[in-house]
């Protein structure tokens, strides 16, 4: 799956996900949702994801002080992170031209990183991408087409779910 979002608001993207996976009532789902709402609707995605990512309870299962084995829950995390794991859905951020891959980086190394990270879904793998960013990712605000790495992909094992 891909999403390609133009002017969607950093709930609607979550909601969609969830939504689109049938997973809006799963643990953790509905506090990951209140937790995006209360960031205004211009505060870039980037900045929404890392601030979750540093609030430790809600990649927790039910945002408990401890995941519970084979319990469902939402995790925030880096594909650094994420190596060694699987997971039944993986969502990928930022398949953007220019952010991965980031064009100062190594490319090789981060297309393995990618290629590794979207391994690690066992049934889903989303990968989202915007045309517009703003912010400091952005520097100002930038046009972005999809990443390369995404080009990569065979057609066939693609599906666009919104392309506003």
């Amino acid at each position: 799956m891909f999403i390609h979002s133009l002017e969607m608001e950093n709930v609607e993207i979550f909601t969609m996900i969830g939504t689109t996976l049938g997973v809006s009532d799963e643990a953790g789902v509905e506090e990951l949702i209140n937790q995006v709402k209360t960031f205004a609707s211009s505060i870039p995605f980037n900045t929404v994801l890392a601030s979750i990512q540093s609030n430790r309870g809600l990649d927790k299962a039910d945002g408990g002080s401890e995941p519970v084995e084979n319990e469902k829950g939402v995790k925030v995390m880096t594909m650094h992170a994420a190596k060694g794991l699987t997971f039944d859905v993986v969502i990928i951020i930022g398949m953007d031209q220019e952010i991965m891959p980031d064009t100062t980086q190594e490319i090789d190394e981060q297309r393995r990183l990618c290629y590794v990270a979207m391994t690690r879904a066992r049934n889903d793998l989303i990968l989202c991408h915007t045309r517009k960013r703003t912010g400091t990712i952005a520097r100002g605000m930038s046009f972005y087409k999809y990443s390369d790495f995404v080009k990569e992909i065979s057609t066939e094992h693609i599906e666009v779910l919104n392309e506003t």
